[in-house]
């Protein structure tokens, strides 16, 4: 397994405690970074080509984790044609540490009573 994946697993566990059940499995994951924008309503901007299979995405990930960050979130903002879309954000700091915190957080209230649909925090284009 990769980081990423055994993260995915987390998360999918974090939720399961918190009594949020996912209508899927399937993932895409798409990393917010600076340059991410938000429109009018605070909804991030993602380009459809931005959004990876945890596959294509997992290099990446390693690439945070070795790079000594304080932390990284892994958030689920919503399903999207089928599958979680998980956001990864990184810190920003140029503090380094020895070990990176992973932080977990689940999809806002909004997105859930609209039945996942990720459409109340993300546009997708």
């Amino acid at each position: 397994m990769s980081a990423l994946s055994d993260s995915i697993k987390s998360l999918l566990q974090f939720l399961d405690k918190e009594g949020l059940k996912p209508p899927t499995a399937a993932a895409r994951v798409v990393e917010a970074t600076r340059d991410t924008r938000a429109d009018a309503r605070g909804r991030l901007q993602i380009r459809r080509e931005d959004l990876h299979t945890p596959e294509e995405y997992k290099q990446r990930f390693d690439e945070l984790l070795s790079a000594g960050l304080p932390w990284i979130n892994v958030s689920c903002y919503g399903v999207y044609e089928g599958a979680l879309v998980i956001v990864i954000e990184a810190s920003k700091s140029r503090r380094r540490s020895r070990r990176t915190s992973i932080n977990y957080s689940g999809p806002a209230a909004s997105v859930v009573e609209n039945g996942w649909n990720v459409n109340t925090m993300v546009t997708i284009a």
